[in-house]
């Protein structure tokens, strides 16, 4: 890890002494996975949400 991103994943990896060991036994460990599942409101219901105000709120997280 470096800065809190994992920068690096796999078998027998050297460790640097100060380096956190997180044991993933069991888990899935992956590259900044994202959700891109949306439901814009368009067309038909822009009042509650169109593609300008979702791809913005996204944004901001």
């Amino acid at each position: 890890m470096a800065d809190g991103i994992v920068v690096e994943v796999g078998a027998d990896l050297p460790a640097h002494p100060e380096a956190d060991e997180i044991d993933c036994k069991g888990c899935w460990v992956g590259p900044g996975l994202v959700d891109l599942h949306t439901h814009l409101r368009e067309p038909g219901q822009e009042y509650k949400e169109d593609i300008a105000s979702g791809s913005a709120a996204a944004a901001a997280g």
